[in-house]
């Protein structure tokens, strides 16, 4: 007879056609491991990220794909509770998911949306005789912590993170982002062998540098040939420093031709509006999120962008929007940790500069600065494109997960 090859079972609350960017990522690489060989299924719920009325069909096949969409409760990012409802739904279906279709000597992968889905999958992977892996794209409960969440903190934090740290050491594996975030997990008494540092990706096939002036969105949306724009795109939540923006906006309310363009949404994108009312920003330009087939254009509408981590989410987090950046050749102005990973990056490929928070007069004199040398900004993007050609990859990526995962089966 012959042997059944074991299937890698990947679970997220969302995947595709969902553009959030878990679901992109975790899509790139499951249709690539399906091309590739691999038998290959997905846990995922009926959800759109973006629209909150779409849902998707509960079980089909895609480019060799098997997607199975459990049923969650609907309430939404709007509120905490609502949330956290949506979260337990998922942790109940997931459980009766794995259940049903997980067999001995598959590959179950929790990534981390809900939060801690790990915890679970690894219980549910060791019941069925099967291998466990974490692909870790946050660390919590530390961020609930750092981000203030009221009940995630004191004796219920640390049984989280004890239950965390058990299901990790116990995992066949543990991929994640960065090198902050394999150090922050040798201090949890995780074995460094069994972590694998992989970077997030764009699709750096689509996303390449385009011509400032002659680009479509940026004249769209009313930016003439003079104008200097920092940009910012996706989310704007928790873990982001907002107020050393906002503040260089009011030191250069008196520079016409600077501009500040905010594409995306998010948990402080509220507070920006009040912002831009309260002191008249009036050179603060708001989009909504791009498709993807379209940020090419609307990340090089910008001449230069401007990213964010707070300190104390340095090792817990790390922006993915810093990929589609590089790719389109723009540099980067970080706000956060000056020796935190992103600022390490940059110093060391020479493709932006980085800010302590509240440094908003520094970042203001270096917005000066550059406004008036474009080659400078030209070579500075170029250096940022390179840096992504040489070692962040989407195809570089897809195959260290390949490789990876042959070891692993």
């Amino acid at each position: 007879m012959e042997k059944t090859q074991p299937t890698l079972i990947f679970t997220n609350r969302y995947f595709y056609p969902d553009e959030s960017a878990t679901s992109q990522i975790l899509s790139d690489l499951a249709f690539y491991l399906g091309e590739t060989g691999f038998t290959v299924k997905i846990i995922t719920s009926r959800l759109s990220y973006g629209n909150s009325t779409a849902l998707y069909d509960r079980h089909e096949f895609i480019k060799n794909v098997e997607i199975i969409r459990i049923k969650t409760t609907r309430f939404g990012r709007q509120n905490l509770l609502g949330r956290s409802f949506d979260y337990l739904s998922f942790y109940i279906f997931a459980m009766f998911a794995y259940l049903k279709h997980v067999k001995k000597n598959d590959v179950l992968i929790a990534k981390t949306d809900p939060p801690l889905l790990g915890i679970m999958a690894h219980m549910c992977a060791r019941m069925k005789g099967a291998k466990s892996g974490n692909w870790l794209q946050d660390i919590y409960p530390e961020i609930a912590e750092a981000s203030g969440l009221p009940l995630i903190k004191g004796p219920f934090a640390n049984l989280l993170r004890r239950l965390r740290n058990r299901a990790l050491q116990r995992s066949d594996f543990t991929v994640v982002i960065g090198n902050r975030m394999k150090s922050f997990l040798e201090t949890q008494n995780l074995k460094s062998e069994r972590i694998t540092i992989i970077p997030n990706w764009c699709d750096d096939i689509v996303i390449t540098p385009q011509n400032l002036l002659d680009n479509t969105v940026r004249k769209a949306w009313g930016f003439s040939e003079s104008d200097f724009v920092i940009g910012y795109s996706g989310n704007l939540g928790r873990a982001h420093d907002l107020e050393t923006l906002i503040q260089t906006a009011i030191h250069l309310k008196d520079q016409p031709h600077i501009k500040f363009l905010f594409v995306g949404g998010g948990n402080l994108h509220a507070t920006l509006q009040t912002a831009i009312k309260k002191h008249g920003l009036t050179q603060i330009i708001l989009k909504p999120y791009q498709p993807r087939k379209d940020l090419a254009l609307s990340l090089s509408a910008a001449n230069i962008h401007w990213l964010s981590l707070k300190p104390e989410f340095e090792g817990k987090i790390l922006p993915s929007k810093f990929y589609g950046i590089a790719a389109a050749g723009r540099p980067m102005l970080f706000i956060g940790d000056k020796d935190g990973e992103i600022a390490h990056l940059l110093n060391q490929y020479m493709c932006g500069f980085s800010f302590a928070i509240h440094e908003s007069d520094a970042l203001t004199k270096t917005i000066l600065a550059l406004q008036s040398q474009s080659d400078e900004v030209e070579r500075l993007g170029q250096n940022a494109h390179q840096m992504l050609k040489e070692t962040l990859t989407k195809k570089q990526a897809l195959q260290r997960w390949e490789t990876l995962l042959k070891n692993i089966l």
